[in-house]
């Protein structure tokens, strides 16, 4: 559900961006270097499609790029046993926790604009009736277990807004917009 809210975040896309760039070129030296792989089934010997090889090549050059960035050959202790990375994982340190916090920013934004609007398109529904709502939606469709965990959640709100936080987030927004159908028409 983070990236229902996060998706139009530009932390998100720069991200991306930063990463993709970074195996791409890994892509391509990793390209140049490995040889052909085939896939034996029984007795066929049939070679990999020039699409699969570039798409597991590409596949392979983005978890590497990744593990590859998170290492780090000393750490330097400072401010009270914070550490800082000397080596690979430098580079990830200096721009990834601003990304990412801009990011988780630009989630609370958004969440907090959609539950908003959904807040004002139910205010003429009580407590009760979105209790009652999302009870009778939630009770027959998904695993006891999981629903008498959610029920007793969902008994503890205080507010509707609370509630719906609760429904969105357990739930994601396919099923609260069929719940609840706030969408702009």
């Amino acid at each position: 559900m983070f990236f229902a809210f996060a998706r139009k975040s530009p932390a998100l896309w720069l991200l991306g961006a930063i990463y993709g760039g970074l195996s791409v070129g890994f892509f391509y030296l990793l390209k140049e270097t490995l040889i052909d792989i085939s896939i034996e089934g029984g007795a066929i010997v049939k070679p990999i499609s020039d699409d699969v090889k570039i798409w597991a090549f590409a596949v392979f050059a983005g978890i590497s790029i990744k593990s590859l960035l998170g290492i780090s050959f000393f750490n330097f202790r400072y401010d009270g046993g914070k550490t800082f990375p000397l080596g690979l994982a430098t580079f990830v340190k200096i721009f990834e926790p601003q990304i990412l916090k801009s990011l988780e920013t630009d989630h609370y934004i958004a969440f907090d604009t959609f539950l908003t609007n959904a807040e004002q398109k139910t205010s003429h529904l009580s407590l009760q009736d979105i209790h009652n709502i999302i009870r009778n939606k939630v009770s027959a469709r998904f695993p006891s277990a999981e629903v008498n965990s959610f029920l007793l959640d969902l008994a503890n709100t205080q507010n509707s807004r609370d509630a719906l936080s609760l429904y969105l987030r357990g739930f994601g927004k396919r099923i609260f917009y069929h719940t609840f159908p706030t969408r702009k028409k």
